[in-house]
C-alpha cells in the first residue's frame, strides 16, 4: 500500500499548462476594474460592420474602437458611482419601460427592436446595460441641473482616481 502512494501522489499532482489570458485589466476607477472583455462587448457594434474589411482595416478599427470606449467605460463608471452616492437607481422594469418607449417611437414591436439591436451588433444584455447608463444619467442630469454633462465629468474626473494599463 505504501509503495502505491507515490504513484498516487504524482498521478494526482496538477500537470504544468502554459498559461492563458483570460481577460486583461485596461484601467481602474477608484479602485473598480475596467477589463478588455467589456470594452470589447461595447465595441462591438461598431465593428460589426467591417467583417467584409481586410484584416489590416479591421486591427486598425479594433484599435481606435477600443480607444473610444476605454473614455466611455471611464466617464460611464464615474457617472455610475456619482449617481451610487447620490441614491439613483434604475430598476429592470424601468429599463423595459424605456425599451417599450423607444419601440413605440420608432413604430417597431419589441421583437423588432431586439432584432435591429442584434442586427447592429449589441447583444441583448449590452443594449440593456446601455439603456440602464443612459437612464441613469438622465437622472443624475435631473438631480443635478446646474451642471452640463462634459463639466459634471471633468469635475469627477478630478476628484476620481483613475489609472489605465
Amino acid at each position: 500500500m505504501r509503495a502505491c502512494l507515490p504513484l498516487v501522489a504524482a498521478l494526482l499532482w496538477p500537470c504544468a499548462a502554459p498559461a492563458q489570458t483570460v481577460d486583461r485589466l485596461v484601467a481602474r476607477v477608484d479602485g473598480e476594474p475596467i477589463l478588455l472583455s467589456e470594452l470589447m462587448r461595447h465595441a462591438r457594434p461598431r465593428l460589426a460592420p467591417l467583417a467584409t474589411e481586410p484584416a489590416w482595416k479591421r486591427a486598425q478599427a479594433l484599435r481606435a474602437a477600443l480607444r473610444a470606449e476605454i473614455d466611455r467605460a471611464i466617464e460611464a463608471h464615474l457617472l455610475a458611482a456619482r449617481a451610487r452616492r447620490r441614491g439613483l437607481t434604475v430598476t429592470e422594469a424601468q429599463i423595459d419601460a424605456a425599451l417599450v418607449r423607444i419601440a413605440e417611437d420608432q413604430h417597431l414591436t419589441l421583437d423588432e427592436l431586439w432584432a435591429h439591436a442584434e442586427a447592429s451588433g449589441y447583444s441583448r444584455a449590452v443594449y440593456r446595460e446601455e439603456i440602464r447608463r443612459q437612464l441613469v444619467e438622465q437622472r443624475l442630469r435631473a438631480a443635478e441641473p446646474e451642471k452640463q454633462r462634459a463639466a459634471l465629468v471633468a469635475a469627477l474626473r478630478r476628484r476620481a482616481c483613475i489609472e489605465r494599463y
